[in-house]
């Protein structure tokens, strides 16, 4: 398709706000959307994006299907092969936050009060006042203070933006920096628009793995996400690293 038909189609999602009928569109960035088909329409993908090719979002969206296309041959190949037992690897959803990251955060908060997504290997660089583990489920405790917070990344994420919110509406929590995956969907989307300023980070985080070694092949980019009063000092300081939005 080409990129004037690409532009028509985007001024006319703009103009209009609508997707076909049976289908919700997503709005990922200024030139780039996601429409997503209900599941009686077609068969197989039930998505589709929708960008111009000079777009960061599109060009995410177009790596991580390439991604996942190679990934299909690879097992098909392995399938025909029968040389292995092909089985879902289980995934952790705790990845450390490298300690640069972590000291640029407090450099904007001044000091990290509450970290309500941790454990004890991540407070040795961390070094909160106060920290909740997995087994503390930091969806139940109260936030307070100056709060950092890589969540886990599954179903917890949104879970995790929506209480640090909460706290900092009712005015216990008085700044917050969080680290999450960049990704479009609605909610993330809706989310983000609360939050006073955001840095789309420009190359992808090598997180931690829970047995101390750096994460080889990061597969997503990534945001820092702040609440609090000093957009300027956040703006400063993770500049740097990203494109930083309030």
């Amino acid at each position: 398709m080409s990129k004037t038909k690409l532009e028509a189609i985007i001024r006319k999602i703009r103009r209009e706000g609508f997707a076909p009928d049976g289908a919700s569109i997503c709005r990922a960035s200024k030139n780039a959307f996601k429409v997503n088909f209900r599941k009686d329409l077609f068969e197989g993908s039930r998505t589709l994006y929708v960008g111009l090719p000079d777009d960061p979002r599109y060009r995410h969206w177009k790596e991580m299907i390439e991604r996942r296309n190679k990934l299909k041959q690879c097992v098909r190949a392995l399938k025909t092969l029968k040389s292995v037992n092909l089985a879902k690897e289980k995934t952790s959803v705790e990845w450390y936050t490298p300690s640069e990251f972590v000291e640029m955060a407090r450099s904007v908060l001044g000091a990290i009060d509450l970290d309500p997504a941790s454990n004890p290997t991540a407070q040795g660089w961390v070094k909160a006042g106060q920290f909740y583990t997995k087994d503390d489920d930091g969806l139940k405790q109260p936030w307070h203070g100056r709060v950092w917070c890589n969540p886990p990344y599954s179903k917890f994420s949104r879970l995790f933006l929506e209480r640090g919110l909460q706290f900092y509406r009712a005015g216990d929590v008085a700044a917050c920096i969080f680290l999450l995956n960049r990704t479009g969907a609605a909610w993330y989307v809706d989310l983000l628009e609360q939050f006073d300023a955001v840095c789309q980070v420009r190359r992808r985080i090598s997180f931690i793995s829970p047995g101390g070694e750096p994460k080889k092949s990061p597969q997503h980019y990534n945001d820092f996400l702040y609440l609090g009063p000093d957009v300027r000092a956040f703006e400063q300081v993770f500049s740097g690293i990203g494109r930083v939005t309030g």
